[in-house]
């Protein structure tokens, strides 16, 4: 009897012990799901259009706490950059002063201790410069006259900086492209006095609704010609 009273005493000891293993008291943190980081849609970014380039991590979230802090940082530049406020939300950086893909890294860490990572590119345009060109573009018979048009023009230069024109025409000639040299243009039409000369320099533009409209010369047919052009737009 004493021996199956010692063996019940050390089933029960061993049964004891397990349960307090059980129930650990990390559980909290070994159950802890860990957050999930967003920083933000790819991004492109005009410095003539744009004041600012802003990240914001604001869509990233933790499923079972709150994130407990943001971390920022430049993970790939062609150039310097430098991120105003590493350790907020939503932030501005600047430096983005030559043309390439800038990767940066959100770091989201939650109130368990759990971290998680994501990227956004800013892909940064005309950085140093005040032009922007289009190159091979056909005019169109309609509407009439012939008209090259180059929609939603405030998208690609500032809207409240004047601009100017300038056009390259090229065509075939035989089995080899004649160019004109590059020549700028205004917003008067030409004479239209059909015995007025034939002048490769009367084109004329306007913006309308947005809308940058380069209307061709007479000697330009458009419903046959090969005729190209290309188009510099430079603003202030």
């Amino acid at each position: 009897m004493k021996l199956i009273s010692f063996i019940t005493i050390i089933i029960l000891l061993i049964f004891a012990g397990c349960q307090k293993e059980l129930s650990c008291e990390d559980c909290d943190r070994l159950m802890n799901i860990p957050p999930v980081a967003n920083a933000g849609a790819d991004q492109s970014y005009n410095p003539h259009l744009l004041d600012s380039c802003i990240l914001n991590g604001s869509l990233s979230f933790d499923p079972d706490g709150d994130i407990a802090s943001y971390s920022w940082k430049v993970i790939d530049h062609p150039f310097p950059a430098q991120i105003v406020s590493e350790t907020s939300v939503e932030t501005g950086v600047t430096g983005l002063s030559k043309d390439g893909t800038y990767k940066f890294e959100l770091t989201v860490t939650d109130n368990g201790g759990l971290s998680a990572k994501d990227t956004v590119n800013v892909n940064v345009l005309n950085a140093a410069s005040n032009s922007f060109r289009f190159d091979s573009l056909f005019a169109i018979a309609s509407p009439s006259p012939c008209v090259i048009q180059i929609p939603d023009i405030y998208s690609y230069v500032p809207e409240n900086d004047s601009f100017s024109v300038y056009v390259s025409a090229y065509w075939y000639a035989g089995a080899i492209f004649q160019y004109s040299p590059w020549f700028k243009i205004d917003t008067i039409p030409p004479p239209v006095n059909p015995s007025s000369p034939l002048n490769p320099h009367d084109y004329w533009y306007q913006v309308e609704n947005g809308v940058l409209k380069i209307y061709a010369p007479r000697w330009i047919d458009c419903n046959f010609d090969a005729t190209l052009h290309d188009i510099l737009i430079k603003w202030n």
